[in-house]
């Protein structure tokens, strides 16, 4: 917030979203797995599936451990 405040934006206010993010990211990945059927992938799907995977984990570990936030900033240029 300070970084918009230093160059000139006047910020109303700012939402951590970061509990909403990752509710939605874990009910995304629930509902694909719901959909799955065993062997229904194609063989050349999996490997980007599976590092898909691991970067939303790797996400969701950060967010978890506090490393990573997601906020909305409302604020607009001043005068």
């Amino acid at each position: 917030m300070e970084c918009l405040q230093n160059t000139g934006f006047n910020v109303w206010f700012k939402d951590d979203l970061t509990d909403q993010h990752q509710n939605q990211i874990l009910a995304g990945w629930r509902r694909l797995v719901g959909t799955l059927a065993p062997g229904g992938l194609a063989p050349k799907a999996l490997t980007p599936l599976i590092d898909e995977v691991e970067l939303w984990a790797r996400r969701v570990a950060a967010i978890e451990a506090g490393a990573l936030k997601l906020y909305r900033f409302y604020a607009a240029k001043g005068s």
